[in-house]
Parts: structure tokens; sequence; C-alpha cells
């Protein structure tokens, strides 16, 4: 039985789980949908915490817009935890972003101390 049903997506990225620091659980300036998309970006991280899901994909996965994933990446990268750099594809067209994903915050990267 296959328990990957999208052969293009890492096998590993349908198992286990994934995790919200306490801090920012617990920072009630943060919001809600910022919280699910770094939810949704640490589900499908790599061992180096990088991921490439699509705006679309996020939006879906956290049953948001996709202005509001827009917003909620805007918001995670203003605290430090979340930076990305955009991909083009070989014919020039910009494809997903590669996202960093960062559990600890640190004032280096603008984020508040815990």
């Amino acid at each position: 039985m296959d328990d990957n049903p999208d052969p293009s997506t890492p096998a590993h990225t349908h198992q286990g789980h994934a995790q919200v620091p306490n801090w920012m659980v617990r920072d009630t300036t943060i919001s809600g949908r910022a919280k699910l998309i770094y939810l949704c970006l640490s589900s499908r991280t790599s061992r180096e915490m990088t991921a490439w899901p699509s705006h679309a994909l996020m939006a879906q996965e956290a049953g948001i817009s996709v202005t509001s994933v827009k917003a909620a990446l805007a918001e995670l990268k203003a605290l430090g935890v979340v930076n990305w750099q955009s991909r083009r594809n070989p014919n020039g067209g910009q494809t997903s972003n590669v996202y960093t994903v960062h559990i600890t915050p640190t004032p280096s990267r603008g984020a508040p101390t815990p």
C-alpha cells in the first residue's frame, strides 16, 4: 500500500508532526493566521528547514485566502522566523518560493526574545 498519495512530495511530509514554538503560541500579538502558516511551513520542511509550498497550497491547508497567506508570511518575516527567496522556472517565470523556517527567534532577525 502506498502511504504517499503524491509521488512528487517526499514521504516524510505525510507522516510525523509539525510544531509551533511555545513562545509563538503564547504571544497574543501574533495572529492566528500567522501561526497556521508557520505550522503549514514547518510541516513541510526538509532537514535544512526549507520548504517550497505555493501560496495556494498553504491557503488550502490553512483554510484561509491567498491574500491572508501573504499577510501571514509578511508577519512571520517581520518576526524573523520565516524568510524566503523567489525561484524561477527554466522559462524565467516565477515558481514557488523557497522558505526557510527558523525555530528560535533571534534579535538579529528582528524577532522578539522569548
